[in-house]
């Protein structure tokens, strides 16, 4: 403790060579010199706070009462979208039939794709693996229970994910499925304290470091605060985005009439950033393969159907790997989870390689993110659905 006081600020003195009053001293001046750098970091944090821990929450309980009430909403600005699930399966009275748990890369999985049913799309933005288990538990909790639930899988979400921590707002949750598990939630007696410890986030280096990315991502971006929302029955506008009351997305029109050509320039453009890193994404990990699959079998045991959806990568990005690393993406992950889910008869929707699920550059609104005709195409070949 003494040696990292002495190389953060500069200290000579050594605390095993003082007596008590003079070791004190030492700490006392040491702790006022911390002080403004314990002050500017919680500015950040807490001004910034990616996952929601601080501030309130009436903006995210609003949007959910317009979808249970079966409304869509427009012009969502800044806003927490995990909270926005809590919120919403308190306000259901059951379970839709079917929810789909993902990323933004299937927020285009919409009620009329999946056959019409009653399918409600819980992806949240920058998801991972304890969203999944998080936001599952949302729904499970709810009775009658979710017949079916489609899992869209992420490369990342078979890896270490730190750097995501919006989960950690249904943190809760994630520990309550975790132990029905079977598995080691990390809370125990830390669960009672949970709302206090909560605050010492506001001093966690690796919070304090996604609070200052967000905030030059928002800075660099000239991203606006959260904008006023309002329901609607249109499903599109020109100049914002809606959430329908399906729970899928609908962009603005800049997003939704971006030409072939521009899509193919984006998907350039992602592969040339990611190339040195992108060999990552197609390698597994035990422990996580092994939580995954724990979470698949809960949901099997309970009675519920599970669906895999791979969402696919652009033409031009998984052409761009092939060439120039020999690596298809997500490759060992996907031939993992095919292998997984044949074992226990899972039907398997898509692939990241956009060939296989049968999608062509017209699909893709970037290198990531599939528009809602490669979706239907994916569920079309998928069994009819």
């Amino acid at each position: 403790m003494a040696s990292w006081l002495n190389q953060l600020f500069g200290t000579k003195e050594s605390a095993a060579d003082m007596d008590g009053g003079v070791a004190m001293d030492f700490f006392r001046r040491t702790f006022l010199k911390a002080l403004p750098v314990m002050f500017a970091v919680s500015i950040v944090t807490v001004g910034v706070d990616p996952a929601n821990l601080f501030r309130g929450s009436s903006y995210e309980r609003g949007i959910a009462t317009y979808l249970a009430q079966g409304r869509n909403v427009a012009a969502i600005g800044n806003h927490d979208d995990r909270l926005v699930q809590s919120y919403l399966t308190a306000k259901l009275g059951a379970s839709p039939e079917v929810v789909v748990l993902g990323s933004s890369r299937a927020m285009q999985i919409r009620r009329n794709v999946a056959g019409g049913r009653g399918l409600l799309n819980a992806s949240v933005s920058e998801a991972a693996l304890e969203d999944l288990e998080a936001i599952a538990q949302l729904y499970l909790q709810l009775d009658p229970q979710p017949r079916e639930v489609i899992v869209s899988v992420d490369p990342w979400d078979l890896q270490e994910t730190g750097w995501l921590i919006g989960w950690k707002t249904l943190s809760t949750e994630r520990d309550r499925i975790l132990a029905q598990m079977g598995r080691d939630s990390g809370g125990h007696w830390t669960d009672r304290w949970q709302a206090l410890l909560r605050y010492g986030q506001a001093l966690s280096p690796s919070y304090f470091q996604e609070s200052a990315r967000r905030l030059m991502r928002a800075l660099v971006d000239e991203s606006a605060p959260r904008s006023a929302y309002f329901a609607t029955d249109q499903t599109e506008f020109d100049d914002k985005p809606v959430k329908l009351a399906d729970g899928s997305l609908v962009y603005d029109a800049a997003m939704r009439r971006l030409s072939v050509e521009a899509a193919d320039r984006s998907a350039l453009e992602y592969g040339v950033k990611w190339r040195d890193r992108i060999d990552g994404v197609s390698r597994l990990e035990p422990e996580r393969q092994a939580e995954f699959e724990d979470f698949v079998d809960y949901l099997l045991g309970g009675g519920v159907k599970v669906t895999m959806y791979l969402g696919p990568y652009h033409p031009t990005t998984y052409a761009y790997f092939l060439r120039e690393r020999n690596l298809r993406v997500g490759g060992e992950v996907e031939d993992y989870l095919r292998s997984m889910a044949t074992a226990r008869n899972i039907e398997v929707l898509g692939s990241y390689d956009p060939a296989r699920a049968g999608v062509g550059p017209e699909d893709f609104f970037d290198a990531q993110h599939v528009r809602e005709s490669g979706v239907a195409k994916i569920f079309s070949q998928g069994g009819g659905r």
